[in-house]
């Protein structure tokens, strides 16, 4: 029962593998230029299939054979035709009927070689593919040769393309783990000195200095609104890259948008030598997201003052142009004279959580530039190293049912 039991398993085993080189053979001779069939014992090729039209296997009909032609010779001939010189030696040897016979012995049912072909294809060499594999019995070998050149391209496509995106997916890893360290520590340095100045006011109101608690209290608001503004840039830098940027359509006065940036700018370079000049005038009634143009401007004035020198100066510039239809063209220029940028810090300049300075967190550009985009606008950067920076925003604003008064 046992013995039995063994010759139905391996009765079965033999149908599947016959099934799978069935199915095998169909797949091949629908991809194929040409496949044939090699006799082992008698080194005999019949042809299969051809798409060339060829009879190059047709010959005398051999005993217990039929027509075929002698294999041996078919290589040699197809070496000297078809294959590449730097190929050939290795074409003849390694796919002879001597080297098919050793390697099918030693188990290896499946032989393979890729190769140039001898001629140039439109300009170039074509890459061809010949591979042998053992029929069930092992008494036959089947073979075929195929153009694989095209196969062989999108694969070092896809390679190339997998690389790339690996390599981006690495430096976009690396510049945010920068960005998450260098913000953890602008978070911590305001934090500590709250915890200080907090315990002087303390101290002061116990000694009835009052004046003094409140200059401690007014640092101790102004490194509050600091870092308010610093996780406000995070989370709306995070928030467009994921959802974009949605913009109000809201009524509002340009003047008054104005006036909140200059009351801004002036906070910020109240305690540091800098000196502040602003040029024009705008105003009138439009409609737009009042919040994200300021949004825009302070990332920028923010950029003026932590980047300029000591003593010096930040100028501010507004144009209002009358634009095509309904809507006005708006200009907004912030120049100072700092440190300016070299050419490698530009290529930086608008990329999320890249800092292109050794302080600050380099996203202020960034969100600027996201506002711009989406009101159809433009941003534009001019900078000298050592010779300071200009920042220029153009945008259109509809007009809200008045037009526009100019100065």
């Amino acid at each position: 029962m046992q013995l039995m039991h063994k010759r139905i398993q391996k009765r079965i085993d033999e149908r599947k593998q016959e099934r799978t080189c069935r199915e095998t053979f169909r797949l091949m001779a629908e991809a194929c230029h040409r496949i044939a069939l090699l006799d082992m014992e008698t080194g005999i090729s019949r042809l299969v299939r051809s798409d060339t039209g060829e009879t190059e296997f047709s010959g005398p009909e051999e005993e217990g054979i039929g027509r075929g032609i002698r294999y041996d010779s078919w290589l040699g001939r197809t070496s000297r035709e078809l294959v590449h010189p730097d190929f050939r030696e290795e074409f003849t040897t390694r796919l002879s009927t001597e080297k098919l016979r050793e390697k099918f012995c030693q188990g290896q049912k499946r032989q393979s070689l890729i190769y140039r072909s001898r001629c140039r294809v439109g300009g170039e060499y074509r890459w061809l593919q010949a591979e042998y594999i053992v029929r069930s019995g092992g008494g036959e070998v089947i073979y075929y040769i195929s153009d694989i050149s095209d196969r062989l391209a999108d694969m070092e496509n896809n390679r190339r393309e997998l690389e790339e995106g690996l390599k981006r997916a690495r430096q976009e890893n690396s510049i945010k783990m920068q960005f998450m360290e260098h913000l953890c520590q602008e978070v911590r340095i305001p934090a500590g000195a709250v915890t200080g100045m907090n315990r002087l006011a303390v101290r002061s109101m116990e000694r009835g200095d009052r004046e003094g608690a409140r200059y401690y209290h007014a640092v101790v608001d102004r490194l509050a609104e600091y870092m308010k503004r610093l996780t406000s840039d995070v989370v709306d830098t995070a928030a467009v890259e994921r959802d974009g940027m949605a913009l109000s359509g809201d009524i509002f006065s340009v003047q008054e948008v104005q006036e909140e940036c200059h009351a801004y700018s002036r906070s910020l370079v109240r305690d540091q030598e800098l000196s502040l000049v602003w040029n024009g005038q705008i105003s009138g009634s439009y409609r737009g997201d009042r919040e994200r143009i300021k949004l825009a401007f302070f990332g920028i004035i923010e950029n003026a003052v932590r980047y300029n020198r000591m003593g010096g100066d930040i100028r501010v510039t507004s144009e209002q142009r009358t634009g095509s239809g309904s809507s006005d063209d708006f200009m907004i220029r912030v120049t100072d004279s700092g440190r300016g940028m070299t050419e490698e810090q530009k290529k930086k300049l608008f990329m999320p959580f890249a800092r292109s300075r050794r302080d600050g967190t380099g996203i202020g550009l960034s969100v600027a530039k996201y506002v711009m985009d989406a009101m159809g606008g433009s941003i534009e950067v001019v900078s000298e190293y050592g010779a300071g920076t200009a920042v220029t925003m153009k945008f259109p604003l509809a007009r809200a049912g008045e037009e526009a008064v100019f100065s």
